[in-house]
């Protein structure tokens, strides 16, 4: 290789590096503008911040690549005018609405962006306020777009660098984009059940599991009697990590074992008789409650189903957790059929209960 062509790499790869740190660089950028910012800045003057802020992304104003404000008829009579949409030859690529940081995002600013998105065909928005979010429209799914990230403004922050590498013009991929997306839904469901599971274990249904967990451990070495009396002989309460009191004297991963005698006043008893039946499940939960929520237990979250129990029940928190947590376990294991003909036959519920138990069933089989 001749020193001409050397010096030539040379310099090439200390511009790709270089490059590549720009992406930081830009991200530190932003947060140090946004959180110096005076608090009684104008929505222009955070506006001038987001224009600046793609154009050292690498997309251009004077190539109408960074639109803003552009008016947009709805009808014969109505417009709206979106902060910012992102095009690249004409082509839309996704959208930007801006929030002044020092004030809450609200439900209507983020559905501003929903009809913005809908309006223009794209799949993807960006809401630049307190915090960065993304929302990203599913496909063949008739529901609003969901949000699948928000990154507060921290100097350094790997998602956000992620990011801004990702909307970049040089890096601009609309496949790498919509995977980032889908990345993104993958870890909140992973997130979503490792919880929802978590509050089962920390349910009263929780001490069942782990009693049937070290019932099944201790079978390989003793009898059922030496078994009975060592459960007999210990309280289990689970808790998450950080909120356990500190007076149990043992701990294993969150899980606090402590002899009866010695802290019977605080704990509750587990039940030794092994794990639950379904007919133990469906009592729990309470064959009414079963029926009644059956659609929010199939269709929503843990905190959306104490939410909406918590609106027309009486329960104490730690009852709505537990009925809560077993509805999902009855769905989660495919027991909902099994759980409607169950309560449809029951003598120990009112009719209404077993009609609209008879119905559900029709309409699911």
């Amino acid at each position: 290789m001749s020193v001409s062509s050397l010096a030539f790499l040379i310099v090439f790869v200390a511009y790709i590096l270089e490059f590549i740190m720009d992406y930081g660089d830009i991200w530190n950028a932003l947060c140090f503008r946004i959180n110096n910012k005076n608090q009684n800045a104008s929505e222009r003057d955070f506006q001038i911040i987001a224009e600046t802020f793609f154009e050292k992304l690498g997309w251009s104003q004077y190539r109408h690549e960074i639109i803003t404000q552009k008016t947009i008829p709805i009808g014969s009579t109505n417009t709206v005018k979106p902060d910012i949409i992102i095009e690249s030859n004409g082509k839309k690529l996704f959208v930007v609405e801006l929030k002044k940081p020092n004030i809450s995002i609200s439900e209507r600013n983020v559905e501003q962006l929903f009809s913005y998105m809908r309006l223009l065909r794209l799949n993807i928005g960006i809401l630049l306020g307190e915090t960065l979010q993304v929302y990203y429209e599913l496909p063949d799914v008739n529901k609003s777009p969901m949000k699948i990230n928000e990154i507060s403004y921290t100097s350094d922050s790997i998602d956000g660098i992620n990011l801004v590498k990702l909307l970049s013009k040089n890096e601009y991929a609309h496949e790498k984009l919509n995977r980032y997306c889908e990345d993104n839904i993958a870890k909140i469901k992973c997130h979503k059940i490792s919880n929802e599971y978590i509050d089962l274990l920390c349910s009263e249904l929780g001490q069942d599991i782990i009693i049937n967990m070290m019932k099944e451990k201790l079978s390989t070495e003793y009898s059922n009697e030496i078994i009975t009396s060592i459960i007999d002989e210990i309280s289990i309460r689970i808790s998450r990590k950080g909120r356990a009191s500190q007076s149990f004297v043992a701990q294993t991963s969150g899980v606090h074992l402590v002899q009866k005698e010695q802290h019977s006043s605080n704990l509750e008893h587990t039940n030794i008789n092994g794990s639950m039946s379904l007919d133990g499940l469906i009592s729990t939960i309470g064959m009414k409650a079963f029926v009644k929520y059956y659609d929010i237990l199939k269709n929503n979250t843990m905190q959306d189903i104490i939410h909406h129990m918590k609106l027309n029940e009486n329960y104490t928190l730690n009852t709505l957790r537990t009925k809560a947590s077993i509805g999902k376990k009855i769905f989660r294991d495919n027991l909902e059929l099994k759980a409607l003909q169950i309560i449809s036959k029951s003598d120990r519920v009112d009719d209404a209960t077993k009609k609209d138990a008879q119905r559900l069933l029709t309409g699911v089989i």
